[in-house]
């Protein structure tokens, strides 16, 4: 009867040390004390001075901000973070001789692998942009029925001697109200388009002619009126990379190279 009676208690013992034991378990791996973490992934393109793809993109070094967590590309521009924790968090890109590209603001919530998606960074532009001549619309003609005929204008440029060869639209150019904006910040300016090559066939080392129109539609539309001065400026490109910027809740120009000297006249 007494071995029975301490059998009884050992398993009781027993019973209850497993029941304290799952229950710890289930407080640690769920509860509120604990903090998720997962892995962050995604892909990095890379392109040359040239706007073309290039194959190896190893490299790269992909930073959380404001934390130790960092990756580096493999040959296909792969990277993985892991371990993060979760929280919402900015993301740098860099590699020596190419534009620094960022991702603001991604709520990483763990728990598996999350995907941060495609990013692209292309060559710093080591050429440049003189702006020629800015030819500004005109109302030039009237018919017989007291109709204006207006006449479009048009922005005309060349690029320095090392200027790429192989890309069509080279530059951005932008149009504003005053002498200074910056390509940042979309207030500061009423519009952008690109440069485009005028003349075709060229070859490396070749200065080429640029030429972007100037329409009575574009000017109006954006903002523009008769009396307003108008000023014009370009930003070399490889290739044309915006990035969200959250605080504006839009997308602004990044990637560009240094600006070309400013334009300006009046609008009739």
């Amino acid at each position: 009867m007494q071995r029975l009676t301490v059998i009884t208690i050992l398993c009781f013992l027993a019973a209850v040390t497993s029941s304290c034991s799952k229950s710890s378990d289930s407080v640690g791996s769920g509860g509120g004390g604990s903090t998720l973490t997962g892995d962050l992934a995604g892909v990095v393109y890379l392109y040359d001075r040239e706007g073309q793809y290039v194959a190896e993109a190893s490299g790269v070094t992909v930073r959380c901000d404001g934390t130790d967590f960092s990756a580096e590309t493999d040959t296909t521009g792969r990277w993985i973070i892991h371990g993060l924790p979760s929280r919402t968090y900015s993301l740098t890109f860099t590699k020596p001789g190419y534009t620094t590209r960022r991702i603001r603001s991604i709520v990483f919530l763990g728990g598996g692998v999350v995907n941060a998606g495609v990013i692209y960074l292309a060559v710093v532009p080591d050429f440049t942009i003189t702006l020629d001549a800015v030819i500004l619309p005109s109302p030039s003609e009237v018919d017989s029925f007291g109709r204006v005929t207006l006449h479009d204008g048009v922005l005309l440029g060349h690029t320095s001697p090392n200027g790429p060869f192989a890309i069509s639209s080279p530059a951005l150019l932008f149009v504003g109200k005053h002498a200074v904006f910056d390509p940042v910040d979309p207030d500061s300016y009423g519009f952008a388009s690109g440069f485009s090559v005028d003349k075709y066939g060229a070859t490396a080392d070749t200065i080429r002619s640029l030429r972007a129109p100037l329409t009575y539609s574009s000017l109006l539309g954006n903002g523009f009126k008769s009396g307003d001065s108008i000023y014009a400026r370009a930003y070399p490109r490889v290739i044309q990379m915006t990035e969200f910027d959250p605080v504006r809740s839009e997308d602004v120009y990044v990637g560009l190279g240094q600006p070309s000297n400013t334009l300006s006249g009046v609008l009739r």
